[in-house]
């Protein structure tokens, strides 16, 4: 059994060396693009037929947790006012999120247009038409499919590339406000300001947001990506399995804190399915290996990255120095070994843990719990 949350520190080994580490192990595109969506976020444009009207000014969204994205276009009509078509496409061909015309809604400077959907090999169309005046105006639009995804899937891609049929003024700027809490978020681009609105933490391009937003902001139509990952579901491979990072490492080791902290979440995972369920065993026997081939050294962070991922503020400094370099990891002094909640698989996971850590068989120790 666990012996006061497993005698979480070790306080008598050595203290390990400090490890530097890159956050975003998402080059693993067998890892990422198994379980990912994209996220419409692609910009409504003029019919070819009246597109010499118009000139774009702003562009601005807004990717939030209540499973939605919202944006808001600055457009200038340099004639008079008149009745005019868009459309929008959320790119995807046969990959597409397959939206209705009841997940898109739009309206011009407030008032609400109403959308139709048409047949496109290029993905989900939609048309509209609407009064719009000389002069500055805006279309907002809000689509209501594209965050559904983000609580349900560990890994999203948000594009934000597309200009087609706009006139762009040379002041045209962008501007992008993402309030995904508790998940890790990482713009790739090399142009435009970030600024953390709110509370988390920032490495780099990579945030960890608990409240607020993070705004970026750019001149021109150089477009951002913008990944996110529901970091508390770990890792995941076809059909959004769990599947142990190592399962993808040659080397079948863990090289940074949030690799540790991601491979906990996900074994965790694994002995729950295993625990009722066979399907996933592959990944079961997986992690039996994982254990077995582990130093003493690996299991000892593997076992503390639960507390890491808890916010536990351990009394080796090497650990806290270590964990820190998790983008996800915020010690707070207030959690005690007492006030974690450790769920069923969690606790077996961290028996089995300790169990080889002790050159014991981790197999037995699940065995005692399995069904």
């Amino acid at each position: 059994m666990v012996n006061k949350y497993s005698k979480i520190e070790n306080n008598g080994e050595t203290k390990m060396k400090k490890l530097f580490c890159i956050f975003f192990a998402f080059a693993l595109s067998s890892i990422c693009f198994a379980q990912g969506f994209s996220i419409p976020c692609d910009v409504v444009y003029p019919v070819e037929s009246c597109k010499d009207s118009f000139i774009l000014q702003k562009k601005t969204a807004f990717i939030s947790d209540n499973s939605r994205t919202e944006v808001i276009l600055t457009v200038k009509n340099l004639k008079e006012a008149s009745e005019s078509s868009f459309e929008y496409i959320n790119y995807g061909g046969s990959t597409s999120m397959g939206m209705s015309a009841n997940d898109i809604s739009v309206d011009i400077n407030g008032k609400r247009v109403k959308t139709v959907k048409e047949d496109c090999i290029e993905g989900d169309k939609f048309v509209f038409k609407g009064h719009v005046p000389k002069g500055t105006f805006k279309i907002r639009y809000t689509i209501n499919a594209g965050g559904s995804n983000i609580e349900g899937e560990s890994y999203i891609e948000m594009f934000n590339y597309c200009i087609k049929n706009w006139n762009v003024s040379e002041n045209y700027s962008e501007e992008i406000s993402v309030s995904l809490h508790n998940d890790i978020i990482s713009f790739v681009g090399e142009n435009g300001n970030l600024k953390l609105d709110g509370k988390g933490k920032r490495n780099g391009k990579s945030f960890f947001l608990t409240s607020g937003a993070v705004i970026y902001t750019t001149k021109g139509t150089n477009g951002v990506e913008v990944r996110c990952r529901n970091y508390k579901r770990g890792y995941g491979g076809g059909f959004g399995a769990p599947t142990l990072l190592t399962y993808y490492t040659r080397d079948k080791k863990l090289h940074s804190a949030i690799d540790y902290i991601m491979q906990f979440i996900t074994a965790s995972r694994i002995v729950s399915n295993e625990l009722s369920v066979d399907w996933n065993h592959e990944q079961y026997l997986e992690l039996i290996d994982y254990l077995k081939l582990s130093t003493k050294d690996e299991l000892r962070l593997f076992r503390n990255a639960f507390y890491a991922i808890n916010g536990y503020v351990f009394k080796d400094s090497a650990l806290n120095e270590y964990f820190d370099t998790a983008i996800c990891y915020l010690p707070d002094n207030s959690v005690t070994q007492d006030s974690i909640k450790m769920k069923k698989e969690e606790r077996i996971l961290i028996e089995m843990i300790q169990a080889a850590e002790q050159g014991k068989s981790p197999e037995d120790v699940f065995n005692k719990y399995k069904k």
